[in-house]
């Protein structure tokens, strides 16, 4: 895999190719699941997409591990970035990128907080570098007609998808015995005022940090949302490594 273990050479055979660059957050899950749930699910994401595509054909840049995570104010264990500060960091993060010879980006995240930063920031970067830019919400990604959790229509944070992907990635550090549900205001919210939805805040909704049902969440679904969505992920990769070529 062409990442920050190889060496100068290696990236310069990609002259003209793509680089992907993974976003997380560092923010609280609740009582069962990790702070760094988004960080290590977009991780696993990308790190399959890369080796379907060919390990070879694109530079895998590390993850910033941080996100745009002001939602979640006032939960212990949240550490956020700006909008600004996060967007100053990709923009420079793709100024190297595009130093490099490279004219292809994928920006990469499995935190609902960043795609809004992500979206302006690609069409900057388009305008000042050049560079063909995409960027992908892992959890919006088509999960192939698998059956929604309990909480469908109100899976927001740490219910029935995250947990589920969780325990088919990473069981040792899912807390099933504290998994409870919260949140369910969510939906009587964003049907009462659909207009001004993006100034909520989790605290809003649910005391917990909770915004769905993770009690039934299984790695069956889990394993089966990850194989779809990561196959969806690198078809996208796909896709730009054509454009850019």
């Amino acid at each position: 895999m062409i990442g920050v273990r190889t060496t100068a050479p290696d990236v310069a055979e990609l002259t003209g190719g793509v680089a992907v660059l993974p976003i997380g957050a560092v923010e609280q899950h609740g009582a069962h699941l990790p702070i760094a749930t988004d960080a290590i699910l977009v991780d696993a994401f990308v790190a399959n997409a890369v080796e379907t595509v060919g390990a070879g054909r694109v530079w895998l840049l590390p993850t910033i591990t941080y996100g745009k995570s002001t939602e979640h104010d006032g939960f212990v264990g949240t550490v956020s970035l700006s909008a600004t500060t996060l967007s100053a960091l990709i923009h420079d993060v793709a100024v190297s990128v595009a130093a490099s010879g490279l004219r292809g980006l994928l920006l990469v995240t499995a935190h609902g907080g960043n795609p809004e930063v992500l979206g302006i920031a690609s069409r900057d970067l388009r305008s000042e570098l050049g560079l063909v830019v995409r960027t992908v919400h892992v959890p919006s990604l088509a999960l192939d007609g698998l059956t929604p959790g309990p909480d469908d229509g109100w899976d927001v944070h740490g219910g029935h998808y995250e947990t589920s992907v969780m325990l088919a990635l990473h069981p040792e550090l899912v807390r099933m015995n504290l998994a409870a549900a919260d949140g369910e205001r969510w939906a009587d919210l964003v049907a009462a005022d659909s207009t001004s939805i993006g100034s909520w805040f989790t605290r809003d909704v649910s005391a917990t940090g909770i915004i769905g049902d993770p009690r039934h969440a299984s790695a069956e679904w889990g394993k089966a949302a990850f194989a779809a969505q990561s196959a969806a992920l690198a078809a996208i990769l796909e896709t730009l490594i054509g454009a850019v070529a």
